[in-house]
Formats: structure tokens, C-alpha cells, sequence
């Protein structure tokens, strides 16, 4: 229900369940491969949900390791993705999610992150609010130089309102 609620103009739920398993514990028991499959027809069968493998509305994952089960969903995952194009950083989901509760920003509107790391929330930003520009700093050279990467990953209507400099929060 709560995925249907952010999602209203979907007409049906679609799902793929993403599993990993790790550890000692349930080595012969069961592999990464049988756990999606076996979770993904429960999901069908007691909700009903449709299973799409390519582009699926929403995404379960599940992680089976010698603590426990973790099982998560992805409600917030949106749509329009444009993270397969970016690496590393802040989750983009979590990135979108952020984006998402600052609500409506101004035309033209300056959106800084003084420790922008690999720039995932910069552009989750300009995504998300085309009218706008930002700015990206950060002291690590490695962080500047995976920002920089993912920065020239992007369209070309999100990378022109960025700039990324090298500089220190403390400062």
C-alpha cells in the first residue's frame, strides 16, 4: 500500500527479488539463486504481485548470512532512475529520498554540499530540480576524482549545472 501511495500512476505492482547469501551457516542449504526464486513466488502467490526481472516497480532485497535474514524493500525507489549511470557515494536511493524532503526549490535556487564525496546528492538535486545549480566540495582527491566521473556520466542537462571544486569544509 505504501509503495502504491508514492507511486500512484502505476497500474499494477510489479516486482524482482534481488538475494544474496553469505557465511557458513546455510552454505548447503540454499544458494543466492533458490531464495529469490522461492521468495519471489511467495510474494506472487500471497500478494499477487507480478514478477518483472527487467524493470520492476519495486525491488526486494534479501540478505541471508549466518546472523540472520535481512529483508528490505525499495519504497522510495523511483522510477526515472539515473543511478546505473553513477558510482559509488551515497545510495541513490537514500540520495533521491533526501532530495525529496527539501520540497519545491526556488528557480534558480543554489543547492552546496561543502563535503560532496562522489556527488550522488548534487546530482539527485539537479535532477530533480531542473531550474537550479550546485556546487560539489571536497578535500580528498579520490572523492573529487569518482565526483568528476560520475559528474560526466550524467545528461548533459544535469552535468552543465554543476561545478566541483576541490575544498575544505573547516575552512
Amino acid at each position: 500500500a505504501a509503495h502504491c501511495q508514492l507511486h500512484p500512476g502505476l497500474s499494477s505492482l510489479s516486482f524482482a527479488v534481488v538475494a544474496t547469501r553469505r557465511g557458513r551457516r546455510f552454505k548447503q542449504s540454499v544458494g543466492s539463486l533458490q531464495l529469490s526464486t522461492e521468495l519471489g513466488g511467495a510474494l506472487h502467490t500471497y500478494f499477487g504481485w507480478r514478477v518483472d526481472l527487467t524493470a520492476p516497480s519495486l525491488e526486494v532485497t534479501v540478505s541471508l548470512n549466518d546472523e540472520g535474514l535481512h529483508v528490505s524493500l525499495a519504497l522510495l525507489r523511483r522510477l526515472d532512475s539515473i543511478e546505473c549511470r553513477t558510482r559509488g557515494g551515497l545510495d541513490p536511493h537514500v540520495a533521491w529520498a533526501m532530495v525529496r524532503s527539501l520540497g519545491e526549490l526556488p528557480p534558480g535556487g543554489l543547492v552546496c554540499d561543502p563535503m560532496c564525496g562522489k556527488a550522488s546528492l548534487l546530482l539527485e538535486a539537479l535532477d530533480a530540480h531542473p531550474l537550479c545549480v550546485a556546487a560539489g566540495f571536497d578535500l580528498a582527491d579520490a572523492q573529487l576524482e569518482a565526483a568528476i566521473a560520475n559528474h560526466t556520466a550524467v545528461p548533459p542537462r544535469i552535468a552543465a549545472r554543476l561545478s566541483l571544486m576541490r575544498g575544505d569544509a573547516s575552512q
